[in-house]
């Protein structure tokens, strides 16, 4: 027979197949609970001007009445076209799958005017509702005229719905909005992947009502949250067991924060997550806070990069809080700022240019608040410019990290104590690893640097690769002591090499005013004439002084002491072309001889 045009009646010549034998058909082989919404009686549209809202709605709600137990439910197909919706789907049966063709050619549109609801898909206390293959947009590119209205809200403890190749375009509202029961029945097991939103207003928000109730088990991946215009990308709130892989967010200027996790939201990780702001963005990349008075814990990010936000990470509140090689940079106002929370770990992360547009108070790491517990390891810093790598107050630990730079960087390996002595067992490790790398110690007010290993044979090395190893008093003091002070009957131990003590040579009329004590223990003065020596300048307790005198050839010349000097008997002088060394030790008021008084040799 000849092939048909049409679905009216198909005949071989001695029967008629009309479209109830089709229908009859198709349930066969695919079940009664397919339907086509271009199909009757639903007849809808598709093209972008016809209100379509109540022929899929009826769709829903027939393929809703499909089934039962495990098999309850249907799928509603829509071909390809632009299907204009004026007020909510609302699904509230099970198993309900919404299928377009493919996100790029099906999509479901709010107008400009004319629309009324909370959200275009109203998925309403369902389980294993299935959305896939669709384009949500408005009308206009621009969200904000467009119909005010979340995209998708599952809501009142929704159960195993699934996402699926699902893009959002010009939303005046969330992308997707989870929320729990009000008398406490969570939201549970949703799983999105293959998903695209772009200049929407608000990506996606996971939301609990109190303490005692989640969203729980969201599972996300490959998802691109880009550009939302007037809020968060991603805002999880009081939500558990979250789990995220290849997602990227960012916001606009004036927007909320790309990632922003607060209130009692407890394990969610992320591996591989692209956080940032568009050029201007002046708000946290990523906002880890408390919030209701509940803080949230075991937040973990693995890899990625957080970038072009001010600053890249903020910390005020929250508990065992990780982030393992992450990429920070290219952020206003620093890297990571911690003015909060508690046990903070960042390991092997990688920060680069968190300079942009600020003063040389800017830190890769700042820990702004004395009561986190932190710890900074095995991590590269390599801002230039006036970014310093690590500020931090009591309570961090610092270790096995590397600092590059570019040459004029200010004060780049710096970090800072602000009080009182380490924990028990104190770790500090800096790398200098630029041309001329300079590593400061600096204590705050009357604080110390305490530098103790630990433990039987441990030592403490430090090994320049060429040059020497100076211990240099430095600050606002104008006399600073350096104390090497050994344990117990230790001692201070030098090796096959010899101990030096700094010579200085003064003139003898240096000699006779006063030499400055400071500029070297060993003072060395050829005598021409006789020479009256004048008490020492700048003098420490507990500090010695040698004076190796030389008569010159003409003669031998008196010498004789200041009154500072005790020990001294008369005066003294040698024969032309000896020498004789006197050495003091200054005990807060005067200099005595130490030992017997010298004589004069050749």
């Amino acid at each position: 027979m000849a092939f048909p045009t049409t679905l009216d009646t198909i005949t071989d010549g001695t029967t008629v197949i009309t479209a109830a034998h089709v229908k009859s058909l198709q349930n066969i082989l695919v079940g009664s609970v397919w339907v086509n919404v271009k199909g009757a009686p639903y007849n809808a549209v598709g093209d972008g001007v016809a209100d379509d809202t109540g022929a899929i709605q009826a769709a829903i709600t027939a393929v809703s009445t499909g089934g039962s137990g495990p098999y309850a439910g249907g799928v509603v197909f829509l071909p390809p076209g632009g299907y204009k919706l004026t007020a909510p789907l609302t699904i509230t049966g099970n198993g309900v799958s919404l299928v377009g063709s493919s996100q790029f050619n099906t999509g479901l549109m709010i107008p400009t005017s004319g629309w009324a609801g909370a959200a275009m898909v109203d998925v309403n206390g369902a389980t294993n509702v299935s959305i896939r293959d669709l384009h949500f947009y408005g009308q206009s590119s621009t969200y904000s005229s467009n119909g005010a209205a979340d995209a998708i809200d599952l809501r009142n403890g929704t159960d195993g719905t699934t996402l699926d190749g699902v893009s959002f375009f010009y939303i005046n509202g969330w992308c997707l909005n989870i929320t729990p029961k009000a008398d406490g029945t969570t939201s549970f097991a949703t799983y999105v992947q293959n998903i695209h939103a772009r200049l929407c207003k608000q990506g996606f928000y996971m939301k609990g009502g109190s303490t005692s109730f989640y969203s729980v088990g969201f599972n996300a991946s490959n998802v691109i949250l880009d550009t939302m215009q007037g809020g968060e990308g991603l805002l999880i709130d009081d939500a558990t067991d979250c789990v995220f892989s290849s997602f990227q967010a960012q916001c606009n200027p004036g927007a909320g924060n790309p990632i922003h996790i607060r209130g009692r939201s407890t394990a969610i990780y992320f591996n591989a997550a692209d956080s940032g702001g568009a050029s201007g963005f002046t708000q946290p990349g990523v906002l880890i806070e408390t919030f209701g008075g509940n803080s949230p814990k075991y937040i973990k990010f693995v890899g990625g990069t957080l970038s072009l936000a001010t600053p890249g990470i903020s910390i005020t509140g929250g508990t065992h809080i990780a982030f393992e090689g992450v990429d920070i940079s290219n952020n206003n106002g620093g890297g990571v700022i911690v003015s909060g929370g508690d046990l903070v770990q960042i390991l092997g992360c990688s920060f680069n240019l968190n300079n942009t547009a600020v003063s040389a108070t800017t830190y890769d790491i700042s820990v702004t608040s004395g009561t986190p517990r932190v710890l900074i390891v095995d991590n590269q810093f390599d801002s230039a410019s006036v970014t310093k790598a690590i500020n931090h107050a009591a309570n961090v630990r610092a270790f096995n990290n590397r600092f590059t730079a570019a040459a004029g960087n200010l004060g780049l390996n710096q970090l800072f104590a602000t009080s009182g002595a380490p924990g028990a067992n104190p770790t500090l490790g800096i790398d200098g690893d630029d041309a001329n790398p300079f590593i400061t110690l600096a204590p705050k007010g009357t604080g110390g640097v305490y530098v103790a290993p630990v433990g039987i044979g441990d030592y403490l090395q430090i090994s320049p690769q060429t040059g020497l190893v100076e211990l240099l008093g430095q600050g606002g003091s104008a006399n600073m002591d350096v104390k090497l002070t050994p344990k117990g009957a230790g001692n201070v131990v030098v090796g096959a090499g010899n101990l030096r003590r700094l010579r200085q040579t003064p003139t003898e009329t240096v000699l006779v005013s006063g030499v400055d004590a400071t500029l070297g223990s060993l003072v060395g003065v050829t005598l021409t004439a006789a020479r009256v020596v004048g008490a020492p300048l700048n003098p420490a307790t507990g500090q010695r002084l040698s004076f190796t005198l030389i008569q010159s050839g003409a003669g031998a010349f008196a010498v004789t002491w200041n009154a500072a000097f005790k020990g001294i008997t008369g005066g003294t002088s040698g024969a032309t072309g000896t020498r004789a060394t006197f050495s003091f030790v200054y005990d807060g008021t005067n200099w005595t001889l130490d030992g017997a008084q010298p004589t004069w040799v050749a």
